[in-house]
């Protein structure tokens, strides 16, 4: 156990560099979580056509880089996954059904789109690494008069405090993220003709080239 701060009678000595080299290690495994703020594809500019086409797609890239939300972006830039918001225009006179008569194409390959459920299964925050922070129980103060010594552990503390906020605030943001995504979910959406619907969808990032809608009915 380290003591940060030892009194003798009336005189008292600080030991600091030892308790700072520990907090610096455990701040250094990593940052305090963050939360997820929702997004709301619909109320985004979104680019307009090269060219008509009877199935419409617009999109914007890199949807999850905001100053909110960039650990959510880093986190699938990492692990190879593309979140995109879509705007999904149907021309023709009969519905479009994503995934059932519609589907998402790169050039001439069908992209396969995550599911919400998987979609959070590969991006989500680590809720594990800010169990460091109970290394901070190795802190404690201690005060010694007349012989007398009491220790108070500081460290502990505030170090399972630190834990059980950001466990929760880490979970509470892949909560929200998950119903962020399942609010907005492709799968099964149904266009009217002459009308336009909004997305969030997830995939594996391939080649960075245009996507498509195609109809194979």
């Amino acid at each position: 156990m380290i003591t940060l701060l030892k009194k003798h009678g009336s005189a008292t000595s600080v030991s600091i560099l030892k308790p700072l080299s520990v907090l610096l290690v455990v701040l250094c495994f990593h940052s305090c979580a963050k939360k997820y703020y929702i997004l709301d594809p619909s109320i985004l500019n979104y680019p307009d056509p090269e060219s008509e086409e009877i199935y419409e797609l617009n999109y914007i890239e890199n949807f999850l880089y905001t100053p909110e939300n960039e650990r959510y972006f880093k986190i699938a830039e990492k692990k190879g996954v593309e979140v995109l918001a879509v705007e999904i225009v149907n021309h023709s006179s009969d519905n479009l059904i994503m995934n059932q008569n519609t589907f998402v194409f790169q050039e001439n390959k069908q992209i396969n789109l995550f599911s919400p459920d998987e979609t959070i299964e590969i991006v989500y925050q680590k809720k594990s690494p800010y169990l460091w922070y109970l290394l901070l129980g190795l802190i404690s103060l201690s005060i010694e008069v007349n012989n007398f010594t009491a220790t108070f552990p500081l460290g502990l503390v505030a170090g399972v405090f630190i834990t059980i906020r950001n466990w929760r605030r880490a979970n509470r943001a892949n909560q929200d993220f998950l119903q962020n995504l399942i609010t907005y979910k492709v799968q099964d959406l149904v266009v009217p003709p002459g009308e336009k619907r909004y997305a969030i969808i997830a995939f594996s990032s391939v080649n960075g080239k245009k996507l498509t809608l195609r109809s194979l009915k």
